[in-house]
């Protein structure tokens, strides 16, 4: 089924131009310090079938300017500048929709990787046609690589269920977001997700329920740090009631037990275990920035 649809290799594009095997979305908004290097690590890989489609989100600083230099001096980038800031998450669907590639990759603004990134993940793929999504390792910018706290660990379990128990095994970061993956196997949720705490968790709950991810133990992704996972509070957009309160993820929650509707009992009852841990720890970790928050207040 994955081959079928992905089998998109010599479709033309309306100019006449031979799409590209992997398409790159940058979503950014005011990235002019860092967006340059970001792109200037993709142009460098070894691997050129690509192409590379900026959204600037109504940018009021020099991104436009920079991004358009490199797309004058590479055509493998095009550069679209929205009329008004959509949002984060348009801004993400947006350079999605713009691909029509076998393969695509998200790559935020202040992000790099090793040369060998899209060569090394296409080839597996290319040879492993069970698999959605493939990455090589992940770290933050300055730390260590670490599957366990990067959530980028081989989810390659022959059943769903023991592939979505993995993934909700520890608290992590998503490392497995920038995973170059089958843009069919994308395309099936992509339009369906909604903003909540953890909505990008739900791509990797989605992709996992259909197909296997992989982890090359070599090379590199470097995440930065502008991100809204390094905002100190991630919570505090959705709060709307007590229940945001005591279940942060209650929507991923949901979202996962209907997943989950075909397992065994066993399954169904390891993972909403899990769930509850990462609730538990979500809400904990809300009452402990509160507390800290009042505290400094009370001091000054």
């Amino acid at each position: 089924m994955l081959e079928q649809e992905s089998a998109l290799r010599t479709e033309a594009l309306p100019s006449g131009r031979r799409v590209p095997r992997v398409t790159v979305g940058m979503p950014v908004y005011n990235g002019a310090g860092h967006v340059g290097a970001a792109l200037q690590c993709l142009l460098a890989q070894t691997f050129s079938d690509f192409s590379i489609v900026v959204s600037d989100n109504a940018s009021t600083d020099a991104t436009g300017v920079i991004v358009r230099d490199f797309a004058d001096r590479d055509a493998r980038i095009r550069y679209v500048r929205q009329s008004e800031n959509i949002g984060a998450v348009a801004n993400f669907r947006y350079v999605f929709h713009a691909a029509q590639s076998e393969y695509f990759m998200w790559a935020a603004a202040d992000d790099t990787r090793s040369p060998e990134f899209l060569s090394r993940n296409v080839e597996y793929l290319d040879a492993h046609h069970d698999c959605v999504g493939s990455i090589l390792r992940v770290r933050f910018q300055g730390r260590g690589f670490d599957p366990v706290v990067m959530g980028d660990a081989s989810l390659e379990q022959a059943d769903f269920a023991d592939r979505l128990a993995g993934f909700f095994g520890h608290w992590h970061a998503n490392g497995r977001f920038y995973s170059l993956f089958r843009r069919a196997a994308l395309a099936r949720w992509v339009d369906e997700n909604r903003e909540f705490p953890g909505a990008d968790w739900t791509l990797v709950t989605h992709l996992a329920s259909i197909g296997k991810l992989h982890r090359i133990d070599e090379g590199w992704t470097e995440l930065g740090r502008h991100g809204a996972s390094n905002t100190s509070d991630i919570f505090a957009p959705y709060r709307k009631s007590f229940v945001n309160w005591l279940l942060p993820f209650l929507d991923l929650t949901r979202d996962t037990q209907r997943l989950m509707r075909s397992a065994s009992v066993g399954q169904q009852a390891r993972v909403a275990w899990r769930l509850g841990l990462l609730n538990l720890h979500a809400f904990l970790s809300q009452h402990k920035l509160m507390l800290k928050s009042r505290s400094n207040l009370w001091s000054q």
